[in-house]
């Protein structure tokens, strides 16, 4: 008795069964040209807005009547006076910003003596220079390659 292949193994064994318009099948339902997936965009988030409205209601868990963004603020400082090191830092970059990211240059090494072109001339010239000169490698190495199987045994 043959052995069955289950679907997902039909590949494996070199024989291919099922529809052989598969491929046709599902032409009728793609995407036309110029109308893609989501003409609406991307719904608003729907989180983001009611916590924006939320923000100046005043808090009913406040017994001195704060809102929400001055009860959330607070408890951002009280966390930070007590060492959390994250609701500091979150305080300092909303109120002092980010600080600048410092770039190694050592770590960049081999690009440090790049020269960038200066106008789309310099580019191309450049590009050229490049261009002739792995097209010279090439040619030697064919060469090179010809000279050792010419000398083989």
């Amino acid at each position: 008795m043959a052995k069955r292949t289950k679907p997902g193994n039909r590949l494996k064994n070199g024989r291919r069964r099922g529809n052989p318009r598969i491929a046709e099948a599902g032409k009728a339902t793609r995407f036309q040209p110029g109308n893609n997936a989501n003409p609406s965009g991307r719904p608003p988030d729907v989180f983001s807005q009611i916590m924006r409205k939320m923000m100046p209601m005043p808090c009913p868990l406040d017994k001195n009547g704060r809102t929400w963004a001055e009860a959330v603020v607070l408890a951002a400082f009280k966390k930070a006076v007590r060492g959390d090191i994250r609701a500091a830092a979150e305080i300092f970059d909303r109120t002092e910003g980010k600080p600048r990211q410092s770039v190694d240059l050592a770590a960049v090494g081999a690009f440090a003596n790049v020269q960038v072109p200066t106008s789309l001339e310099e580019a191309d010239r450049r590009l050229e220079e490049i261009w002739m000169e792995l097209k010279e490698r090439v040619e030697r190495r064919k060469a090179q390659a010809l000279t050792v199987g010419a000398t083989g045994p």
